[in-house]
């Protein structure tokens, strides 16, 4: 590993000393990192796969604060795209891990990545996604990768019943996918629309096992179990 310098290569700014490349990013809900970049060879999947290292830019913490200096995960893997749809990360003003993976052309066959969510683990797979993961079909849907994943959503309901505007159509507006953050922020009519659809989901169904505090929170009966009811 070494430190990535000041100089050409360097387009997010310099540390105080001049002598290291530097970056700092805020997010919505008000958490700050800063720190400096350093190059180094990232292997994806576990040891027994032998996938090949890819070289790639990455980010030491040297500030954190809020969020960051308080959850339990200990870092943040950069997979937004660039301002230039997927441009190489060499041209671009932010590079990130990703696209570094993606330049690997001769073991990355094609400009796709997929993420899986679960409770325990997940995975990230590089270069396309595993059928065998999948209980359905892939869904495919239109989207504008531009700092942001933007995708065009027609509406969001609570159990499969699709209820009166304004949560579907053209009043919904656009979204932005982002497996990292914290909270999901919502137009206040899509949020109170919403807030109504579950409010009556859990009505109708003992509370989904849960007693509600205030008006946004519900707090589990048995902390034992994890909110499948909902």
């Amino acid at each position: 590993a070494r430190w990535l310098k000041c100089g050409v290569d360097c387009a997010t700014g310099c540390s105080a000393d001049s002598e290291h490349c530097s970056y700092r990013e805020t997010y919505s809900e008000g958490s700050t990192i800063a720190g400096r970049w350093f190059d180094d060879f990232v292997e994806i999947d576990d040891v027994h796969h032998a996938n090949p290292p890819v070289h790639a830019r990455m980010g030491c913490h040297m500030n954190e604060n809020k969020l960051f200096y308080t959850q339990r995960a200990n870092g943040i893997m950069g997979l937004a795209p660039s301002a230039g749809d997927m441009e190489p990360a060499d041209t671009a003003a932010r590079p990130t891990i990703l696209q570094d993976l993606f330049r690997d052309k001769t073991n990355v066959r094609t400009e796709v990545f997929s993420i899986c969510l679960a409770t325990w683990g997940g995975r990230l797979t590089v270069g396309g996604y595993n059928n065998s993961y999948h209980k359905e079909t892939v869904q495919w849907m239109d989207m504008n990768p531009s700092h942001y994943y933007f995708v065009f959503p027609e509406g969001i309901f609570v159990d499969a019943v699709p209820p009166a505007s304004p949560s579907r159509g053209a009043d919904f507006g656009i979204a932005i996918i982002d497996s990292g953050t914290t909270y999901t922020y919502f137009p206040p009519l899509i949020y109170d629309d919403l807030t109504a659809q579950l409010n009556g989901f859990c009505n109708a169904r003992d509370g989904c096992g849960a007693t509600p505090e205030g008006a946004e929170c519900f707090r589990l009966r048995d902390l034992t179990t994890d909110p499948v009811l909902f």
